[in-house]
């Protein structure tokens, strides 16, 4: 997502450069992919996270700075836009509209009518804002909902209120048989599962996703009725999955929006465009209270491991916009509308961790025990085992530990999953060798040196190395082999002669003995 500066400027009174505004936003978790030159302006390329709709806008990215950096100042407009621009006027004229909701997909709608309106060409400082974020220039009307979008995160549409039959808004789900022509000029036969904006008669835009052709705004445009609404993110994907359709208006629904900043949005559209116009219609019946988590500011010290105060963790929380109180010695923590992630304790102390830096957390060693002992010791041993077989010539073979019976399998019970996937998956092998041996049969079968190390269950599980030659070196070759291993690990072995496996060849078997337990076979 591209955001200029000169925007985030806008709302943030910062002397961090292009490249450390990046940096910071980075270590806030919108990772910086890039920044260009447009116009001579730098540009922001952002990746954000697909549960942080929040940050899909200007002033979204504005509260992470402050959030982060102390020395940043608010501008008058994101205290404005903080307010949800509030001395901008909501009355005027009636509303001709009315607004029906007939689905629990959609918490909120609102809608504003504007009359007089010229839609010509919006002003150049318009047409070369959008430019720069990547966006096309269309209309006067079109580009004041892309900028307020870019703006606040908030999908706006216009819908030519003349083109509205009778001067109704209805939200509901499509009806079989009913049809959508979009403003990309292509026919969609619409499905039951579909939430749709009509009007008095027909479906008028597919919600959150797309406008419809008839009800277009042009040249000849002179009423319009804005819409700004709320959509479930889960209706919003299905439908734009099932149109094959991708607009900037689903990539943010389907990210969440804030329902509190539906008519936020409106009033900004409002102010820049500056027409007064109707009182606006503001359908809320999914309106929802929060209630408070918990964060204890132990946990926050446990789970980020490094020293975070009480208070620092309570201004921290309150920096990113959340209601905090004090209660029992447990922070009470509501948080803000626009942040439907935040779900649970450990997603505060997350925020905590972000707003403190997580740059900050303390380099500890790793604390094991001696270099052959314990879970860290015998991964180091099995490293060094492998780096001295590779030395040996070997190349290592990786092969599935769910198969199928094998004539090479090793003596003993057999144990396997309970409802296996497949007659080949029935089984959790005990031994390396089958593996091999299908490996060397892929590789050609000749002139091959394979190993490989991995968990074999006889029936307990436990980790195993397997090695196999087909180069001639025969059972004496392959006995120097393994026991040079051996001791580049410090590891002593003894061969002891067997003739009553079925897998060896006769006189040319031996069990291998370490510390005066059989630990495998050589043959």
């Amino acid at each position: 997502m591209k955001f200029p500066v000169s925007m985030l400027h806008d709302f943030v009174r910062t002397s961090l450069s292009a490249e450390e505004l990046g940096d910071l936003l980075t270590m806030a978790g919108f990772e910086l992919e890039g920044i260009e030159e447009v116009d001579g302006e730098p540009v922001l390329d952002i990746k954000v996270m697909s549960n942080r709709g929040d940050g899909l806008s200007v002033f979204g990215l504005a509260r992470e700075v402050l959030a982060k950096d102390a020395a940043s100042e608010p501008t008058e407009l994101y205290t404005r836009a903080a307010s949800r621009f509030s001395d901008v006027p909501t009355g005027g004229a009636s509303n001709p509209a009315t607004v029906t909701i007939e689905t629990t997909d959609c918490p909120r709608y609102a809608c504003r009518v504007y009359e007089g309106v010229s839609n010509g060409e919006a002003p150049a400082w318009l047409r070369e804002r959008l430019t720069r974020a990547g966006m096309r220039s269309i209309s006067l009307l079109v580009d004041l909902t892309n900028y307020v979008m870019l703006e606040l995160g908030q999908p706006l549409h216009a819908f030519d209120y003349d083109k509205l039959e009778g001067g109704r808004i209805v939200v509901r789900k499509a009806r079989e048989g009913e049809a959508l022509s979009t403003l990309d000029g292509k026919e969609h036969a619409l499905r039951s599962d579909q939430m749709v904006i009509c009007d008095a008669e027909r479906p008028v835009a597919a919600a959150g996703v797309m406008g419809g052709a008839a009800t277009e705004v042009d040249a000849e445009t002179k009423r319009v009725l804005l819409e700004s609404a709320a959509f479930l993110n889960t209706s919003v994907r299905r439908t734009r999955k099932q149109l094959g359709l991708n607009t900037e208006a689903s990539y943010r629904f389907e990210r969440s929006v804030d329902p509190e900043g539906v008519v936020a949005a409106i009033l900004r559209f409002t102010e820049l465009l500056g027409i007064p116009g109707s009182v606006i219609v503001d359908e809320y019946p999914g309106k929802e209270t929060r209630d408070a988590l918990a964060l204890r500011p132990d946990r926050v010290r446990l789970l980020l491991g490094m020293e975070v105060s009480d208070s620092d963790a309570e201004t921290h929380l309150k920096r990113l916009g959340m209601d905090v109180r004090v209660e029992n010695g447990r922070l009470m923590v509501v948080p803000p509308s626009w942040r439907p992630d935040i779900v649970r304790e450990e997603d505060l102390v997350e925020e905590v961790g972000r707003v403190h830096g997580f740059d900050r957390i303390p380099e500890t060693p790793l604390r094991g025990t001696n270099m052959l002992g314990g879970p860290q010791g015998a991964l180091l041993l099995e490293d060094r085992l492998r780096e001295a077989v590779v030395r040996l010539g070997y190349v290592q073979a990786v092969s599935h530990s769910l198969r199928d019976l094998h004539p090479l399998d090793g003596p003993g019970e057999r144990v396997g999953p309970r409802n296996p996937g497949s007659p080949e998956a029935a089984y959790l092998r005990n031994s390396m060798l089958p593996g091999l041996a299908e490996a060397a049969a892929r590789n050609g079968g000749k002139d091959l040196r394979l190993f490989e190390m991995g968990r074999a269950f006889a029936p307990s599980e436990h980790r195993s190395l397997g090695l196999l030659v087909t180069d001639g070196s025969g059972f004496f070759g392959m006995k120097g082999d393994l026991l040079t291993a051996a001791e580049a690990v410090g590891v002593v072995l003894e061969l002891r002669s067997i003739s009553d496996d079925a897998r060896l060849h006769p006189g040319r078997g031996a069990a291998i003995f370490a510390g005066g337990e059989e630990v495998g076979f050589l043959g």
